[in-house]
């Protein structure tokens, strides 16, 4: 019996350890990037994650691939928001309250498989916590009227005008943020933000770089703000399209959209890193 508790708890504090030193890392990462609302939510998060682990083990001992990697996502760190944040947190803690319902499920002794319940218990008031947290920030961070619909099209025709229309607006913001960035001396996020447009696509004239573009990173964020803002109107027509075809096009656009959004975070990311 005392075996299964102490395999038991050693894993699930491991666990609890790895979330812990994550939301912690992010507190900071979300300070350096100068977003201080979402570094004090993560604050936040660390205490209840503390409260709800409070002897954690040592976080090399958990499950390898427990968690989602958030550097993986595109967009990354460097456009979270309350909402994110917490549909991060959230799926980090059904993952840990699937890890513990497996294990206890495993434990055959009576004493083990009452101490391991209350845990999963206390898991799953946790969550029910969190996810009201994440509802009140989706409600706070989405109304109707953000919904981006310029790209929503009877016919594949007028979807492609639209969605051509807003690559040209989109290509003529790049090449002003490019301009900047040769401006800050950074040619290698100049070079990518000028190719970042499709092929044979004009750029809109008299784009203007939002004014925080004052650096390589904020560049490089507005960017990614914009190719973000692109993809979102891509899948919105994508869900609303009635005709398959316009579906099957806009979905493209949006894995391409995809596709330059992870190149401009890898950039960030060599950035934060020195390079």
């Amino acid at each position: 019996m005392e075996k299964d508790t102490e395999d038991f708890t050693t894993v699930m504090n491991a666990a609890g350890a790895a979330a812990l030193a994550r939301y912690e890392r992010l507190a900071t990462q979300m300070r350096s990037h100068g977003n201080a609302e979402i570094a004090e939510l993560f604050d936040d998060i660390v205490a209840r994650t503390r409260a709800q682990w409070p002897t954690p083990g040592d976080p090399a001992q958990a499950p390898e691939g427990l968690f989602e990697d958030i550097e993986g996502h595109a967009g990354g760190p460097y456009l979270m928001t309350g909402q994110r944040a917490l549909n991060l947190v959230v799926n980090d803690q059904e993952r840990l309250l699937e890890l513990a319902t497996r294990l206890t499920a495993e434990l055959t002794e009576p004493a083990a498989c009452a101490s391991a319940e209350a845990l999963v218990s206390r898991a799953r008031d946790h969550l029910a916590q969190l996810r009201l947290l994440r509802r009140r920030a989706w409600r706070a961070e989405h109304t109707q009227d953000e919904v981006d619909d310029s790209l929503m099209a009877s016919s594949l025709a007028a979807f492609e005008a639209a969605a051509g229309e807003r690559e040209a607006q989109s290509a003529g913001l790049q090449a002003a943020l490019a301009t900047l960035a040769r401006k800050a001396g950074d040619a290698a996020s100049a070079e990518l933000l000028d190719g970042l447009a499709p092929p044979d696509t004009p750029p809109a004239t008299g784009a203007v770089a939002p004014p925080e573009a004052n650096s390589s990173h904020t560049v490089l964020v507005a960017a990614l703000r914009d190719m973000e803002a692109l993809f979102e109107a891509y899948m919105t027509a994508a869900q609303a399209a009635g005709d398959d075809v316009i579906v099957t096009a806009a979905q493209q656009r949006a894995e391409d959209a995809l596709v330059r959004l992870s190149a401009i975070h890898r950039r960030l990311a060599e950035i934060d890193a020195g390079c």
